[in-house]
């Protein structure tokens, strides 16, 4: 059994960890994971990483989610070639999803709605404060997704600027159909 860490030895487990991730990420501008287990593997040499521990990548480079909004559309050329693998035909801004709403209520709004040559994807982006606010997009892009696509599937993509361990293990373990990016000014990592 092992022994349990005190907060003070978990902290600077946490440290270690992201500054290794960093290290990887800096190697490579961008990178893409096809299961949970390919990202806690071989960064710098670390065989596994502590699960117990939340992991997290987190930017200071977006002050508000309006700028990160703003630098994604001004880029949205090279996002959608690097997310989607797929050529930017048109995009919509705060795309309303659905006309049945009451007279007191807001329509629901997708960030950013893209079509490609061969998909669609709605873009829900998230400038979190804390990791609770990665997960409940994940039910805002699902309840988005019905809305918007009336059977159709198309993608749906979380863009944050904290990526944390919990919300990937979510839509793993759920085997949702999101794909979880984490970006900043420097690079993207996407996981899928």
């Amino acid at each position: 059994m092992k022994p349990k860490l005190t907060a003070k030895q978990q902290t600077a487990k946490i440290n270690k960890v992201e500054k290794d991730i960093i290290k990887e990420i800096e190697k490579d501008e961008i990178f893409e994971y096809k299961t949970l287990s390919d990202l806690p593997k071989n960064l710098n040499g670390i065989k596994n990483i502590d699960i117990e521990c939340r992991e997290t990548i987190r930017t200071d480079d977006f002050k508000s989610e309006k700028l990160l909004k703003k630098f994604i559309t001004e880029n949205l050329t090279w996002f959608c070639k690097e997310t989607l693998n797929d050529k930017l035909i048109r995009y919509a801004v705060e795309k309303p999803l659905n006309k049945r709403y009451k007279r007191y209520q807001q329509p629901k709004r997708a960030d950013i709605y893209v079509e490609c040559e061969k998909t669609k994807a709605i873009i829900e982006l998230k400038n979190p404060k804390c990791s609770y606010d990665n997960r409940a997009a994940i039910g805002q892009l699902l309840d988005y997704g019905r809305e918007l696509y009336c059977g159709n599937k198309g993608d749906l993509i979380l863009v944050t600027t904290m990526f944390d361990q919990d919300t990937a293990s979510t839509i793993v373990y759920y085997n949702l159909p999101i794909k979880y990016v984490y970006l900043d000014k420097k690079r993207i990592i996407s996981y899928v």
